[in-house]
């Protein structure tokens, strides 16, 4: 199997996925690249990795609309970030080698270091071992919660629930969406006890 550029790619092989849609802000077109990588069995699938470097599959990857990278033609802490939670770039360039391509892109805004990642299994550690059973409980442990860098999502359905919020749906396979509004129904959640607290001061 080959990619854009007529590379082999085979299993445990880095691609970057060109495009992938675009989008206009402030008068700036920006394109959408998606990092992968190649799984043993490649049937529309490819891997990505989350912080603590779990690994966890997405469909729709095209082998022919990618580049194989390596260490030897991206930046330093380039591939470290991808597995390490990096998957998602913009760059303003639609075309080009790849290395203009990571170049003109948004990667140094989303690297993630050594320390970022011991700080996430860290807080994911201090996440897990919350319990959050009253709103009593849930307002003692406020200020580590709000000061977390990640929260599962088992933690986030004991805080909805003790406010007596549901848990947002999934509907036709939009997972985006859905994580975006558990993202903002909490960060409103925060953000008013943040005011009750400051007031009460």
């Amino acid at each position: 199997m080959k990619d854009k550029e007529g590379n082999i790619v085979s299993a445990g092989d880095v691609l970057i996925e060109l495009g992938r849609g675009f989008s206009i802000e402030d008068g700036m077109c920006s394109y959408s690249l998606k990092i992968w990588e190649m799984p043993e069995q490649y049937n529309g699938n490819g891997y990505v990795y989350s912080t603590d470097g779990e690994r966890m599959e997405f469909w729709w990857a095209n082998v022919g609309k990618s580049i194989k990278i390596t260490e030897e033609n991206t930046p330093a802490e380039f591939i470290f970030s991808f597995f390490h939670g990096m998957n998602d770039l913009d760059s303003l360039l639609e075309h080009g080698t790849i290395e203009e391509i990571i170049f003109s892109s948004n990667w140094e805004d989303k690297i993630v270091l050594q320390s970022d990642v011991d700080k996430y299994v860290s807080d994911l550690r201090i996440a897990n071992e919350l319990k959050i059973k009253t709103k009593e409980d849930f307002i003692n442990n406020f200020d580590i919660i709000k000061n977390l860098s990640v929260l599962p999502n088992n933690l986030i359905s004991d805080i909805f629930n003790v406010h007596d919020i549901e848990m947002p749906k999934m509907y036709n396979g939009e997972l985006g969406l859905r994580n975006l509004e558990i993202q903002i129904t909490l960060a409103g959640l925060i953000a008013r006890h943040q005011v009750i607290g400051n007031e009460n001061k």
